[in-house]
């Protein structure tokens, strides 16, 4: 059952904090948006995993669950300060994945002009 909340509780944060500005490059292609948005869910996902819902398991719960499972409120600074590696890392992923996409639907449409002309 450890095991399990952990999971839940690390992967609700890399989903938010990565996923959603993922694909927001990928559709979009804005590297400055996609990596602000980036940046902004690391640190809001940071702030309500370790102030908000450690300072709720740790009062209204179990303090022994909130010290095993949640981010030391104090992991917020280093977050503030570094966060940004991680997520323009996850931007330029997104925006060469989308490069790569876009020059092989080109590649394909114009194979498909010269096959029909």
């Amino acid at each position: 059952m450890d095991i399990m909340i952990r999971i839940l509780i690390q992967g609700s944060w890399i989903f938010v904090a990565f996923v959603v500005p993922f694909v927001y490059v990928l559709r979009t292609g804005k590297l400055l948006r996609g990596f602000l948005l980036a940046w902004g869910l690391m640190i809001l996902s940071t702030f309500i995993l370790s102030v908000g819902i450690f300072a709720f398991v740790y009062n209204f719960l179990s303090p022994e669950l909130a010290a095993n499972f949640l981010p030391d409120p104090r992991s917020l600074i280093p977050v503030f300060f570094s966060g940004w590696v991680p997520s323009l890392i996850i931007i330029f992923a997104a925006s060469f994945i989308r490069g790569l996409v876009k020059s092989r639907k080109a590649k394909n449409n114009s194979k498909e002009i010269e096959g029909n002309c």
